[in-house]
């Protein structure tokens, strides 16, 4: 369990760490059902929606959530996407994905470059990782691709947490490859 803020003391999040080096990290019931049931509704109209945390105060419960989960800045990330497709980029910031259903079959992120981890797509679940060491490049460890949905729905949401803004939250380590 996750308590290192005086919030968690009363709701702590379960957490499991799925790798340490480089840091991955499966925070369990980080939605309510209820929770991804209204912020899939937000974005039915479109295949992907971009949920401002002004929009709805589940948004913005979600990313409260997301920072004391993480304990990195929210304010300069950018909003909730919400969606059933992938979407990849690279080199902005860090990632935090969360399943707001579970696939029957499939569905799972691996981790590609010399890691061979497998995650499942768990419900209310969110998937954390860092994409930059904290010099800022690239770390090619976090490279991972998402698996095919062989039967089920696949919805997730998605927020890129960038770098900046996180000084003293993540600063620089001692040496170039921290």
């Amino acid at each position: 369990y996750k308590m290192d803020r005086p919030y968690l003391r009363l709701a702590p999040f379960k957490v499991e760490i799925v790798r340490q080096n480089p840091l991955i990290v499966l925070f369990y019931d980080i939605v309510s059902d209820e929770e991804a049931r209204i912020i899939q509704t937000l974005g039915v109209p479109k295949a992907r929606a971009y949920l401002k945390s002004t929009e709805h105060e589940i948004v913005k419960r979600v990313d409260k959530r997301l920072e004391l989960a993480t304990n990195l800045e929210i304010g300069t990330a950018e909003d909730l996407q919400e969606g059933n497709k992938r979407f990849e980029k690279l080199g902005i910031g860090n990632r935090l994905a969360s399943a707001m259903t579970e696939p029957e079959i499939g569905g799972r992120t691996v981790f590609t470059v010399n890691l061979k981890i497998s995650v499942p797509c768990i419900k209310n679940a969110a998937l954390f990782w860092y994409n930059l060491m904290r010099n800022g490049e690239i770390d090619a460890r976090s490279l991972h691709a998402a698996c095919p949905v062989l039967t089920g729905i696949k919805w997730i949401v998605t927020k890129w947490i960038h770098e900046r803004g996180q000084e003293w939250r993540r600063p620089c380590g001692l040496n170039q490859f921290d």
